[in-house]
């Protein structure tokens, strides 16, 4: 073929050719611009948020164990079994909330992580449809530099005034079924509420 014939498709070819040329340039300032949000960035992000709230629940903890330690005290029964199994049933509280905490943190990265590839995907896609390297790469360097630290830490509330209530609830019954032994026998025996 000579310098003045033409390939036949009227250079799409080489339009397509240099149209993937772009999409792959474009894909790698994408890549680069979010480049800082690795694994590590994502588990950092998860730290921070357990970080900031694990505090807060071992205050409500250490609070929640003081009542519980006065309580058992003015009822005579600090040393007993009744002490034994209510510090255990707040251990337990302690390690559901702390497990809650973490599952909290968790899906706030994995969240996180799921808008920076929503974003990045919305940046291909822009590319695929045309739009030039130089463009999206300073969108995508925008978007990469926002501010990606958690958003403020809310307080947490009460993670243990469920048990709090539940331990009222059970000192009430055992004081009422103590002065009325007749009431406890007969829930026991027929099911009559009290």
């Amino acid at each position: 073929m000579s310098l003045f014939q033409s390939s036949g498709d009227g250079g799409a070819a080489q339009l397509e050719a240099q149209r993937q040329n772009n999409i792959t340039s474009g894909e790698a300032q994408v890549d680069q611009s979010f480049s800082k949000f690795d694994p590590t960035f994502f588990q950092n992000y998860q730290n921070t948020i357990l970080g900031a709230e694990t505090p807060q629940l071992m205050d409500q903890y250490r609070t929640t164990g003081k009542n519980l330690t006065y309580a058992l005290a003015r009822g005579g029964n600090m040393n007993g079994s009744v002490g034994q199994q209510e510090n255990q049933s707040l251990n337990n509280q302690l390690a559901v909330n702390q497990s809650t905490l973490a599952n909290k943190a968790a899906d706030a990265s994995n969240q996180l992580q799921g808008q920076v590839q929503t974003q990045k995907g919305q940046l291909y896609s822009q590319l695929e449809q045309g739009g030039t390297p130089s463009t999206i790469a300073e969108s995508a360097a925008a978007q990469a530099s926002q501010d990606r630290a958690p958003s403020a830490i809310q307080p947490l509330g009460n993670l243990f005034s469920d048990w709090a209530g539940q331990y009222i609830n059970n000192q009430t019954t055992n004081a009422y079924q103590q002065q009325n032994p007749l009431a406890g026998l007969l829930n026991e025996t027929y099911g009559v509420a009290q």
